[in-house]
């Protein structure tokens, strides 16, 4: 196997996370688990325990250990005429995250269902069509 290729241990990299008392990094992981993308003031909040911001020094220290592990990547989202930076979970973080929402007795929601569909279909007229 070539030098490129890099194998997703999602067990090992779970184990060093806790064995490393890495709690800021499985907050965040867990947290992304159950959004499509983050921005970083939405990781920040996290971090304080959704009462308060965490700081930029410390959100970031997160975010480049998550992202030089391969788990999390930055994206640039256009809206309108601004370009917006977001952050989504990899393949290998998104099988680390299910494992330890497993882990922690979390049930993971689906990403393939949209934020606010069934409530907005229930909500309407019988809550489907005929």
């Amino acid at each position: 196997m070539g030098d490129e290729y890099i194998e997703c241990r999602a067990s090992d990299i779970v184990e060093g996370l806790i064995r490393d008392g890495r709690d800021d990094e499985i907050v965040v992981l867990l947290y992304m688990s159950r959004k499509e993308a983050v921005l970083f003031s939405d990781i920040s909040l996290a971090l304080g325990n959704g009462k308060y911001y965490a700081s930029s020094k410390k959100t970031l220290s997160v975010i480049d250990m998550l992202m030089g592990m391969e788990l999390v990547r930055k994206i640039t989202v256009h809206y309108y005429r601004k370009e917006i930076k977001a952050y989504i979970l990899t393949e290998c973080g998104l099988r680390v995250a299910g494992k330890l929402s497993a882990l922690f007795g979390l049930q993971q929601k689906p990403k393939n269902i949209e934020e606010g569909f069934l409530p907005l279909q229930t909500a309407s007229r019988g809550g489907g069509q005929e």
